[in-house]
């Protein structure tokens, strides 16, 4: 078989058993495994029947709950289980060696990095350095169904910007595969991969991991929204920064879930705008809970680096030096550890005559940063902003009946962004005030 066709049959496999096994379909994943024996292995070198017979003896070898989320645990990894596999039943070098470098070497690099971001993100939280003088940038919303497109929002981060302001500004992609939504609309590419056609969520699956793999190989760190916590298993060891939504942060679920996870959660306000009850949720989820998760009994730890999301709310904004001094005192009234706030500051933070007003995040950011200049207790409180960017200014609706019509060239589909040219200024000049 040449290289090109086994190398394609190796990726279709590879996506058919990170799909099951994440669907813990693990007797149907052992198959896809033994059909990738197959591709590398001759019949005569191992036995095909005492491969999948001993998968199937073993695959439930054991996922404990309580490492759900430990990046260390190999034995998770679909392509590690292969090995397993492979080092009982086959001698062959050559087809483990080049199964390590497909699950172990990858899994291992990818794992280092991110672990060196969450530590990262997770240090700077706690005010280390001064972490005010190092803001935490929260750019793009997922809405486009275009890697190429994608790869060329983060190629001008990476390659353009970052190394302009990394001295004084953290960037962190927020990559968020589903939308939220009031009443109804598109859900987002995890579960409608191409919104002119029907929802298809194993291929936004496949879509949307390769999407997230391709940035954290590129060097930037991930965010993304726990909408549904049931899906975390198939994306949260690529996070370092995760967020529960103004919707969702009530909920006793999300709530345990934000204390169960290795990397910082950002809990933002409930859409009425209230802070109090957004730090009750930081307090919640800075808590330990026992609970039942899949059959288990599992104890949380508590997540000492969630924190609050201000993000506007019932039509008014909540990003004041009033609204930071509320905060403030609400953290300190309940003993919150690690004190901090993201900004968001677009939704009802942008609004402008009721409406909101992309191009008002810049004037929104520049005020929190003149109201906190005087002030110490709030300056150390907020450690960065929220954005919503992307290539193109503005947004764009759906028109079923046109799918021609679509600006498939970075053009947001969802909520309205700022364009990169507006965004790389402010990030240029963001940083430049910070040095003075």
């Amino acid at each position: 078989m040449k290289t090109k066709e086994l190398d394609k049959k190796f990726k279709y496999c590879e996506r058919k058993i990170n799909y099951l096994w994440s669907r813990k379909l693990k007797v149907e994943a052992v198959f896809y495994m033994s059909l990738l024996v197959e591709f590398f292995i001759k019949e005569a070198i191992i036995n095909f029947e005492k491969i999948v017979e001993g998968a199937v003896l073993n695959y439930n070898i054991g996922l404990n709950p309580r490492n759900l989320y430990s990046r260390n645990d190999i034995e998770n990894q679909p392509l590690g289980y292969l090995i397993k596999i492979l080092n009982t039943y086959t001698k062959d070098k050559d087809l483990i060696k080049r199964a390590k470098y497909f699950s172990e070497v990858r899994n291992k690099c990818i794992h280092k990095f991110l672990d060196h971001k969450i530590k990262e993100i997770n240090k700077e939280l706690r005010g280390f350095n001064r972490f005010y003088y190092k803001l935490v940038i929260d750019l793009l919303k997922l809405n486009v169904n275009q890697i190429r497109i994608l790869n060329k929002f983060f190629g001008h981060i990476c390659n353009d910007c970052y190394e302009k302001v990394k001295d004084k500004i953290k960037i962190v992609m927020r990559v968020y595969i589903q939308k939220p939504r009031t009443t109804k609309g598109w859900t987002g590419p995890v579960n409608q991969p191409d919104p002119f056609l029907p929802a298809d969520i194993a291929e936004g699956i496949i879509y949307t991991r390769k999407m997230m793999v391709d940035v954290v190989e590129m060097g930037l760190p991930i965010a993304d929204e726990a909408l549904f916590t049931h899906n975390a298993s198939a994306f949260q060891e690529l996070l370092s920064w995760v967020a529960i939504g103004a919707r969702s942060t009530e909920d006793q679920e999300h709530r345990i879930f934000a204390s169960a996870v290795d990397c910082a959660v950002g809990m933002k306000n409930p859409t009425s705008g209230s802070i109090e009850i957004g730090v009750n949720s930081i307090v919640a989820a800075q808590h330990q809970h026992v609970v039942i998760f899949d059959g288990y009994e599992v104890e949380t730890m508590g997540n000492p680096y969630a924190h609050l999301v201000l993000r506007g709310g019932a039509g008014a904004p909540n990003y004041s030096a009033n609204h930071l001094e509320e905060v403030f005192a609400h953290m300190q009234k309940h003993g919150v550890t690690n004190s901090a706030v993201i900004v968001d500051v677009s939704h009802d933070n942008s609004l402008v005559d009721g409406k909101r007003d992309h191009r008002r995040q810049i004037v929104v950011a520049e005020e929190v940063l003149e109201n906190i200049k005087n002030h110490p207790e709030t300056k150390n409180l907020v450690k960065g902003f929220m954005l919503e960017s992307f290539l193109k200014e503005g947004s764009q609706k759906v028109d079923l009946n046109n799918p021609e019509g679509l600006d498939r060239g970075g053009l947001s589909i969802t909520d309205a962004c700022l364009g990169w040219p507006q965004t790389e200024e402010f990030l240029l000049d963001l940083a430049e005030g910070l040095r003075g």
